[in-house]
């Protein structure tokens, strides 16, 4: 399997979805922690769930591209 081995080990259930990836859930209790954990991952994870986990994983992974640039700022 790929990435994540140590949110695998985490793990209190996984069910292999294919070659690629594999459906976990983990014990977490502190959301921020956890979502800066799995930001360390980028594209190798994808939070389904709770909704707070996913939204803070968001936020983090999106503040991490920096500010768009103004339409003033753009380069076509």
């Amino acid at each position: 399997m790929g990435a994540g081995h140590s949110l695998r080990r985490q793990a209190r259930t996984a069910e292999v979805i294919d070659d690629r990836w594999s459906l976990i859930t983990v014990d977490f209790t502190d959301v921020e922690a956890f979502a800066a954990e799995i930001c360390s991952f980028g594209a190798d994870v994808v939070v389904k769930g709770p909704t707070e986990l996913r939204e803070s994983v968001i936020r983090l992974l999106t503040g991490a591209l920096g500010p768009a640039p103004s339409s003033d700022e753009a380069m076509v």
